[in-house]
């Protein structure tokens, strides 16, 4: 009879490689069941990750977007007002212009209207109607209405006081000049009068001393 206790020793062994082959079994079935879990779980996780990663990109793109349009329409902003300020300082500058033009033409036809009166005071009607001209066509250019007033009667008293050989092609010419300001600004008719009486005093002074002539 085999010994008891050798007996007892390969039920031993016996025991342990059967629990080593279910202890395998079940290793390789969870190492089969982990594989498979994986297989499932990693394109899941990398799919997740592509999309994580592609709205943090798409997020930064947006912003450096948004900053980008931003400064665009600063920028534009800031030229739009540029170009604004531009235009509000010509525009001032052409009315200080315009403005110092008129002064100069009312000062200066306030300066021929003194020196026509003084060469009146002294009958000298020749240089006075061309100074009383000249005087009137710059109050016009420089829209001095109230000084200009007083200088069509001026001038047809000093013309009254002229004959043919008195009016040379200066004085002509000025007053020509005279008669075409007084019709450009001739609204609503206001410098009709005005035209009509002056033209009617050269007319008398160009003939006035024909008949003497004509008779010498």
């Amino acid at each position: 009879m085999p010994d008891s206790s050798a007996v007892l020793m390969i039920e031993v062994i016996n025991n342990i490689d059967a629990l080593y082959d279910r202890a395998w079994t079940h290793l390789m079935v969870f190492v089969v069941a982990l594989t498979g879990i994986v297989g499932i779980l990693l394109p899941i996780l990398s799919q997740w990750y592509q999309r994580r990663a592609f709205r943090i990109e798409e997020a930064q793109i947006r912003s450096d977007l948004t900053t980008h349009i931003d400064l665009v329409l600063k920028g534009a902003v800031f030229e739009e007002r540029m170009e604004s300020i531009k235009e509000e300082v010509r525009i001032e500058v052409e009315s200080l212009k315009t403005e110092h033009r008129l002064m100069l033409y009312d000062l200066e036809g306030k300066s021929f209207m003194l020196q026509g009166r003084w060469h009146q005071d002294r009958d000298d009607y020749f240089n006075a109607a061309g100074d009383y001209i000249r005087s009137a066509k710059l109050f016009l250019k420089g829209q001095s209405e109230i000084n200009y007033q007083a200088l069509p009667e001026a001038i047809e008293f000093v013309l009254s006081e002229l004959t043919q050989s008195d009016i040379d092609d200066e004085l002509e010419e000025d007053f020509d000049e005279l008669l075409s300001v007084l019709n450009k600004n001739n609204e609503n008719r206001r410098y009709s009068r005005d035209l009509k009486s002056l033209k009617k005093a050269m007319q008398e002074a160009r003939s006035r001393g024909t008949d003497e002539v004509a008779l010498g």
